[in-house]
């Protein structure tokens, strides 16, 4: 191939890649705020292609990550956190609720520390949260990690034709019931941003 067959296969290639990249949800958080009543209230902004969303993360729960992964952590109780995450979806799988339980278990025990013991799941719940109208499919765990009991809820839905959305609520197991409650209640005030606001 010639220089200019190599430039313009180069040239195709990195259009393709910035299209790909302009149509995937980015978790790269933005920070934004709203005023309610002359309150200023911290919001992150997220983006998916033309698309804005505002999110309102837990009170002092500060971020870090970013692209394909964010992961909001409270000030405590130490080690819990919520893990954002965009995946692709595999094209020709099923819809999530349609995929079965056995294998969204297995699936699910692969988004948790690999170094996990004494696994079990605790629940299954086929609505655990919805964001921007689509439904989520959870399952909750109990696990050792270093002889410490934790419990991590793994949910998961579908963005689009392409991607899957995926939240997981970590915490030691006294904790996890209260850091669940805040951090997957937050996820409701998930809004698509209006142009121009």
């Amino acid at each position: 191939m010639g220089m200019t067959g190599y430039r313009l296969v180069l040239g195709c290639t990195l259009l393709l890649t910035a299209a790909t990249r302009l149509q995937a949800l980015d978790l790269t958080p933005e920070t934004s705020e709203r005023i309610l009543e002359g309150v200023h209230i911290p919001l992150v902004l997220f983006h998916d292609s033309d698309k804005s969303f505002t999110y309102q993360p837990p009170a002092n729960w500060r971020s870090s990550g970013g692209g394909t992964s964010v992961t909001f952590y409270p000030a405590e109780p130490a080690e819990a956190s919520m893990k954002l995450r965009v995946i692709k979806h595999t094209a020709g799988a099923p819809a999530i609720a349609n995929v079965s339980s056995e294998d969204l278990a297995k699936w699910s025990r692969s988004q948790l520390p690999a170094n996990a013991e004494d696994l079990k799941v605790v629940s299954e719940g086929p609505n655990a949260f919805a964001i921007y109208g689509k439904s989520a499919r959870e399952l909750v765990f109990s696990y050792k990690v270093g002889g410490q009991r934790f419990q991590a809820s793994v949910g998961v839905l579908d963005w689009n034709e392409r991607e899957q959305f995926v939240a997981i609520v970590t915490a030691h197991g006294p904790d996890f019931s209260i850091v669940y409650s805040t951090a997957i209640g937050s996820l409701g005030s998930w809004t698509k941003r209006e142009s121009g606001s």
